[in-house]
């Protein structure tokens, strides 16, 4: 029997952890467990009361305490054999560099209209070959159909160059994979440009992302129906709400899956998920753009951010991990890193 309109939540444990996944019923729009309507409904035509509504139940259910973000280390600290990580090119962008570097360019008395600098950063994934967990993907890059699906801010603040090189499935390719082959799919956070292709994997993997992170997503795409709005947040409906398999929400720190420790990191977003894979020879430290580049490890805060408090407790935490475990630490969008630092697919650490 169908059911549309009922609503539950089951604990589960995943590789020996705890986790809280929510789950509904199979016929509704939102496969993914963040589902309101039936799947007769292909939009969300209204903002109703009942939206906000759910949306605050959903938030409240979300189990697990807040985070307090005081930092204790819980890792075996191993190294696990035979793990290899492919990093993954998936375009560029053009931005203006205030985003990235807090007062990059500021107006003087002798110079009241400087010019405004461009930083070009890339977008990129990381594909683990696990022994046993088989293909794990880190994050998706931007859509490649930048005009019809992003909106006219987004479009406008940002210039994509996404080359036909760059997509997904030509990516997976270098390695003789296809969309079918990844098992799991970690979302750093939910940002356009590192969700955008996510569609690819919606039926076929598991997907993780930070319990925070997908509350305040869904609250600003359901506060208001214009998507400028949450847009201006780097949030899109369309991507947010696409129905994927599964959804296991993170709130703290633990071993996703063998010889792979996810980590919470606060500040750019309510909650950015980074990966430390202790790796045999090269330990690993991705960390998204919990910090964007080299120049804001070295202290100077990014322009755009959601809290800067935490932002800066978890510049110390990524700090205090690399120095534990000796680990390589992978910048969001540092383009004189990607390209003159990391090896590319197909070469790989391991």
């Amino acid at each position: 029997m169908r059911r549309h309109w009922s609503f539950f939540y089951a604990k589960r444990h995943r590789f020996g952890r705890h986790v809280t996944q929510y789950c509904s019923a199979s016929d509704t729009i939102l496969d993914n467990k963040f589902s309101f309507l039936p799947k007769k409904h292909c939009f969300l035509p209204l903002f109703t009361i009942f939206d906000i509504g759910m949306a605050f139940a959903i938030y409240k259910n979300i189990e697990g305490p807040p985070n307090t973000f005081t930092y204790t280390p819980i890792f075996k600290g191993g190294m696990f054999g035979n793990m290899k990580t492919y990093f993954l090119h998936f375009g560029d962008g053009n931005l203006d560099a205030n985003y990235f570097v807090k007062d990059s360019t500021l107006a003087t008395v002798d110079n009241p209209n400087p010019v405004v600098q461009w930083n070009r950063h890339p977008f990129w994934g990381a594909l683990i070959d696990h022994p046993e967990c088989g293909w794990i993907l880190y994050d998706t890059g931007p859509t490649r159909k930048v005009e019809a699906e992003m909106t006219k801010g987004m479009v406008t603040l940002c210039k994509f160059e996404l080359p036909e090189e760059t997509s997904m499935e030509n990516q997976l390719q270098l390695l003789g994979l296809t969309p079918k082959d990844i098992k799991h799919v970690v979302i750093s956070h939910l940002h356009m440009d590192h969700l955008g292709q996510a569609k690819l994997f919606a039926d076929t993997a598991d997907f993780y992302v930070a319990k925070d992170e997908i509350a305040f997503a869904a609250q600003k795409i359901l506060e208001n129906p214009d998507p400028e709005w949450a847009g201006k947040f780097c949030y899109l409906r369309n991507e947010v709400f696409h129905p994927v398999k599964s959804w296991t929400y993170i709130d703290h720190d633990y071993e996703l899956f063998p010889g792979i420790d996810v980590i919470t990191l606060p500040g750019h977003t309510p909650c950015v998920l980074g990966l430390l894979i202790h790796s045999e020879n090269q330990p690993l430290l991705l960390v998204s753009d919990a910090i964007n580049q080299s120049i804001n490890y070295k202290g100077n805060p990014p322009g755009a951010i959601y809290d800067s408090v935490n932002w800066h407790r978890s510049v110390q935490k990524v700090r205090e991990l690399e120095r534990k475990y000796k680990a390589k630490v992978i910048f969001g969008h540092d383009e004189n890193q990607f390209y003159n630092e990391l090896m590319l697919a197909p070469k790989f650490y391991d």
